[in-house]
């Protein structure tokens, strides 16, 4: 965490210290919170600046006990920084929370004996502990409330445990004149349970005073609760165990589960914040974790779509917020500790039409140098116009949105160290398809099946039959066992596959998942030892060992109606193991020469690339022999 006094924009140069050119100055040497998480923005009605906001920032950092919090960014009306201040202090691992009907913000801790507080955005009001801190016992996550009977409302906090349960408090009573200190009197705690329908997708819901059966009730069903929202009277939350997100309907006591694998997000749900368009509302999701971590969106029509994406940041997208006018996103990528602000050039809302598009964010890393010692430290505005491109149809086939966008990031810059900032871009994906439609249906246009660079094609055709491996089978049921398959590759070899006899089969071989894991430990041993061989200098592998576990949800592949698609994918959800790796003479690989191995392989082996791409969790630990037996 760093002192901040001034903004400074985007003029600093490499080796150079930057000039300060804000508009504003900032003199409260307040801290800027490390591992920022949730966000939220709301109209700046205390400072006498017309038509601006606050963005509330908040800070999960556990490394140090009581040094996290919550702080607030302050903009005018164009969207420039003009304050910034720390209104909760002494607090840890401070995690999402959500904000109140009385524009207040609730701040949970995620930590053993975790409690919550009530702040004031503004700074005005002194934070107060409420009702849920009464249960010092959770990792407590997001807040969420229900006010439509003002005579009994109800608040609602999820807990990222696996066995966290869902908490409503209902006040005894709720006295709308003097709103904050609703949540500071007694009243009844329950507890969220789940009984879901033969389809595994839907059920009933209830509530209950014991927290024990509550706890079990998650365990099973909703482990790692994240992100919720209210709106109407469907309450949404996700489960980033399980990569889903539950709706319960408030007034039936009914819900339903659906998956959010989709697509291109690979990492867990995590907060949510809801958009009203013109189509309806549009929940959009963070990301914890993934290969490329980035924002997700869901329209009212159930469809998931992806906005944005980092494959230079593998981290955590937290801090999602909107303006009040919705054409300013924020965003922070945690570990780094930046927070984005992201536009549209055509200078159009978020709320528009969804659109199936993938941004990458890709960092050109300049490193700003403050002398040692120095007095003065940065809050640092980063500003491009060419930094997002956006291209794509959303899923409804009728519209094409094509357009560009701007990318702000603030960081916090160390108190006399050196500290490396990102010049950032986005641009659409490599490789990708450009869409174009009609009113009536949806035409592509893709780009080349070729991996070739824009150079000719000098050895071989350019349809690509040059360098295009093609594998032919042919497979024929076994005689008398129709869970059976007897394959030969053309080039001789024979497989089989079978099931086991509680499966209907005869069990006469390995199961069609077991030889597709075969096939990835076959596949990542023989790209390894080529990616060693390759290396600089030469690793020469003697053996790898390697154990591996595939698991998958069987609801996606024995779901019913079968006329009906099913909610839960049925590909493999989790590989998880190990890959341990032994160098020849026994030599020990570094750091370095292990990641390399693991990195180029997991790119480079067909079939990892496969269940990857199909969005499987690769949870794979590389260990390096050698220095484990020395």
């Amino acid at each position: 965490m760093s002192n901040l006094y001034r903004q400074v924009r985007e003029t600093a140069i490499a080796n150079e210290s930057p000039t300060d050119s804000s508009p504003h100055e900032i003199a409260a040497p307040n801290v800027f919170p490390d591992l920022p998480d949730f966000g939220a923005t709301y109209e700046d009605k205390h400072s006498g600046i017309q038509g601006g906001w606050i963005h509330v920032s908040i800070s999960e950092t556990t490394e140090v006990k009581n040094r996290g919090g919550v702080g607030t960014l302050s903009f005018d009306k164009n969207g420039d920084l003009v304050d910034y201040k720390m209104v909760l202090e002494g607090t840890t691992a401070n995690c999402a929370g959500g904000k109140t009907p009385w524009d207040g913000w609730v701040s949970c801790e995620e930590c053993r004996l975790a409690i919550h507080w009530q702040v004031d955005p503004t700074g005005t009001r002194e934070s107060k502990l409420h009702q849920f801190a009464r249960q010092r016992c959770g990792h407590f996550e997001a807040f969420a409330y229900d006010v439509r009977n003002r005579e009994m409302p109800h608040f609602f906090v999820t807990e990222d445990h696996s066995k966290g349960a869902l908490r409503r408090f209902t006040p005894d009573s709720a006295d709308w004149n003097d709103p904050w200190n609703i949540l500071y009197g007694p009243g009844l705690i329950e507890f969220l349970i789940v009984t879901p329908d033969s389809s595994g997708t839907a059920g009933r819901f209830e509530w209950t005073r014991d927290h024990n059966a509550g706890k079990k009730n998650a365990e099973k069903h909703f482990p790692n609760t994240e992100g919720m929202d209210v709106y109407e009277n469907e309450l949404y939350f996700v489960t980033k165990r399980f990569k889903s997100m539950f709706i319960l309907n408030l007034d039936t006591g009914t819900y339903t589960n659906q998956t959010t694998r989709s697509g291109l997000f690979d990492g867990g749900p995590d907060q949510l914040q809801r958009i009203l368009g013109d189509e309806g509302e549009i929940l959009y999701f963070t990301e914890s974790g993934g290969r490329d971590a980035g924002i997700h969106g869901r329209n009212a029509k159930g469809q998931y779509f992806t906005i944005l994406e980092s494959p230079v940041y593998e981290d955590e997208t937290s801090g999602l917020a909107f303006s009040p006018d919705a054409t300013r996103m924020y965003v922070a990528y945690q570990n780094i500790g930046i927070l984005f602000e992201i536009r549209r050039e055509d200078g159009l809302p978020f709320d528009e039409k969804s659109l199936n598009v993938k941004l990458r964010l890709f960092s050109k890393v300049n490193h700003m140098l403050l002398a040692t010692g120095s007095p003065m430290t940065f809050f640092r505005e980063q500003r491009s116009q060419y930094l997002i491109r956006i291209a794509g149809h959303d899923r409804t086939g009728s519209t094409c949105l094509t357009g560009k966008g701007t990318v702000r990031s603030y960081q916090s810059c160390g108190n006399g160290l050196s500290r490396t900032v990102s010049s950032v871009r986005c641009v659409p994906p490599i490789g990708s398809t450009t869409f174009t439609s009609t009113s009536t249906r949806t035409t592509t246009t893709a780009s080349k099946h070729s991996n070739c660079d824009d150079n000719p094609h000098r050895d071989h055709p350019s349809d690509t039959t040059g360098h295009c491996k093609r594998y032919r089978l042919r497979g024929t049921t076994l005689p008398n066992n129709k869970s059976g398959v007897r394959v030969t590759t053309n080039t001789g070899h024979v497989l089989q596959t079978d099931l086991p006899r509680i499966m209907g089969g005869r069990d006469t071989a390995p199961q069609p998942i077991e030889t597709l894991l075969a096939a990835l430990m076959g596949c990542t041993q023989a790209t390894a030892v080529f990616v060693a061989r390759k290396m600089t200098p030469r690793v020469v592998l003697d053996r790898l060992e390697l154990a591996l576990t595939a698991e998958r949800d069987e609801r996606g592949a024995l779901a019913l109606p079968i006329e009906t698609p099913p909610a839960i994918p049925a590909r493999l959800q989790r590989v998880s193991g190990t890959v341990t790796l032994y160098a020849a003479r026994q030599e020990r690989l570094s750091t370095n020469e292990l990641m390399l191995l693991r990195e180029q392989t997991e790119l480079r082996c067909p079939v990892a690339n496969l269940l990857t791409a199909s969005g499987c969790v690769m949870e794979v630990e590389w260990i390096d022999g050698n220095a484990k037996q020395a």
